[in-house]
């Protein structure tokens, strides 16, 4: 969206507009035009006197406009200066509602937030009624009329969930404010968020309560989901360095003198565990001097 779309959907949502902000768009859309379209004098009075719009009468007038375009325009020294003036007020004037939006952006929240809200709650009372997407013939007819209703007023109230996280994203985007999955549902403390799929039913039905969560909810989430990955990525690192100890175990019983393959660079804040398993299997330090902890991006 454009910055005008964006405002002038906050209006229509019933935002009150400044009219400062006014004052921008309509400096925005003034600077646009003036710099508009590269404009050339002599042309246009040759296209003037072929159309027969020419006369010895309007001349000096069809003189001075023409030259009054391209002057404005961004052909020679004094368009190009044009162009540029205004560009910049235009980036000036954007600035200024870019910084009204991160001002009401609380606020914006609060009112649309009544709005998901409403929907959810729709959502919640239709969908244990709503007959199952896919449903065989048997089910269909066990759920009848009404689950076929519930079905249609499970799709409406995920269509508009969606579309307004959509615009409140669109929104956020202007003023660089992201609206995670983890501002806009919750469950009990301690229980990760899912890997978003934009199915809102799917997290009601995973237990999770669909609404707008405070920054501070969200970053706890966050910090849950954080750790939990951590945790698992340290027990799959863990499993894979122990393998690859055990293999080298294995050829040294073989005979051989095993060294640590290249082929399993270690993230750095893993690598303490290969001191751990290595020293499990009596291995000396100098066997392993090829193991390689590296940053992992």
């Amino acid at each position: 969206m454009t910055i005008e779309t964006t405002v002038r959907q906050l209006e229509a949502e019933g935002i009150p507009i400044p009219d400062r902000v006014l004052n921008a768009l309509g400096i925005i859309a003034e600077a646009q035009n003036y710099r508009g379209v590269s404009r050339d004098a002599s042309a246009e009075l040759a296209s003037a006197f072929r159309a027969g719009e020419l006369t010895r009468e309007n001349f000096g007038d069809q003189l001075r406009d023409a030259l009054l375009a391209q002057l404005t325009s961004r052909i020679g020294p004094n368009g190009a200066l044009s162009w540029e003036v205004s560009l910049s007020i235009e980036k000036v004037a954007d600035a200024s509602i870019r910084q009204w939006l991160a001002i009401e952006w609380d606020e914006i929240l609060d009112l649309f937030s009544e709005r998901i809200d409403a929907a959810a709650a729709k959502l919640a009372e239709a969908l244990p009624k709503a007959l199952p997407v896919g449903s065989d013939p048997q089910t269909i007819l066990k759920y009848g009329k009404r689950g076929i209703e519930a079905a249609d007023t499970v799709a409406e109230a995920e269509s508009e969930l969606s579309g307004i996280v959509y615009f409140l994203r669109s929104v956020g985007a202007e003023i660089d404010e992201e609206l995670p999955l983890s501002r806009l549902i919750s469950g009990e403390d301690g229980v990760p968020l899912p890997i978003e799929s934009g199915i809102w039913s799917e997290y009601l039905r995973a237990g999770f309560r669909i609404g707008l969560v405070s920054p501070e909810r969200a970053a706890q989430s966050e910090a849950v989901a954080a750790q939990l990955a951590h945790e698992a990525a340290a027990d799959e690192w863990r499993g894979k360095i122990r393998a690859e100890a055990e293999r080298l175990a294995e050829l040294r019983e073989r005979g051989l003198r095993p060294n640590w393959s290249a082929a399993l660079p270690v993230p750095e804040e893993f690598s303490y565990m290969i001191a751990e398993e290595v020293e499990k299997l009596g291995f000396g330090e100098h066997q392993f001097t090829r193991a390689h902890p590296v940053r992992v991006s």
